[in-house]
């Protein structure tokens, strides 16, 4: 196996359509992991939730049914990962185990109250330390505003939150800050909802 992996998140706004055209863009690219949020799904008989099928991905959801799921990977079938023993059964965090030369872990979340459950709040905010190893890379759509990421922002309300958790995880911010990654074209500029964030020792081994 190659021992650099390219790793894609996006949130695809439950669109078919658009997760076509990512899976199309992954094999254009080389992408070896694709971190999906908002996945466009279909429930089978069996109650299992699947997004589109594309030949060359396997598909990896969290082991929960009862929600609508916004969070998963595709993963190419040329490498080895498989859904971590520390994935909780919750619709909006999924992680998985990469077996390389390091022990890796990539934690996908997806950060807000679900729709279907009026009890819910954001992954975030139910905490997410314990689920954090010594080699995690985190990303996903968080769905927050906080200086540190997206200075011309307004605070979110629960924005400390997220920060604390990566303080106290010595997380590194991979974004570059102000750096849009969000846009509509009412906005008078691109938000930064999209984070990448890394573990010490994994943070000078990611190249972008």
């Amino acid at each position: 196996m190659s021992s650099v992996l390219k790793v894609l998140q996006i949130n695809v706004n439950r669109n078919a359509t658009t997760t076509e055209n990512v899976l199309q863009l992954a094999i254009e690219l080389n992408i070896s992991i694709l971190a999906i949020q908002e996945p466009w799904v279909i429930q089978g008989s069996s109650k299992e939730y699947r997004s589109t099928i594309h030949s060359s991905f396997t598909q990896v959801f969290s082991d929960n049914s009862s929600l609508r799921p916004r969070a998963m990977f595709y993963i190419v079938n040329t490498i080895r990962a498989s859904l971590a023993p520390n994935s909780p059964k919750h619709p909006d965090c999924v992680i998985i185990d990469l077996e390389t030369e390091f022990a890796i872990q990539i934690v996908n979340v997806y950060n807000a109250k679900h729709p279907n459950d009026p009890n819910s709040i954001p992954i975030v905010d139910s905490g997410l330390d314990h689920l954090l190893t010594y080699s995690t890379i985190l990303l996903g759509d968080f769905n927050t505003h906080h200086p540190w990421w997206d200075p011309l922002a307004l605070k979110s309300a629960n924005a400390d939150i997220l920060k604390d958790l990566i303080e106290n995880n010595s997380l590194n911010l991979l974004n570059t800050p102000g750096e849009g990654t969000f846009y509509r074209p009412h906005m008078s500029h691109a938000s930064v909802l999209d984070l990448t964030l890394a573990s010490n020792s994994l943070s000078n081994k990611i190249i972008d």
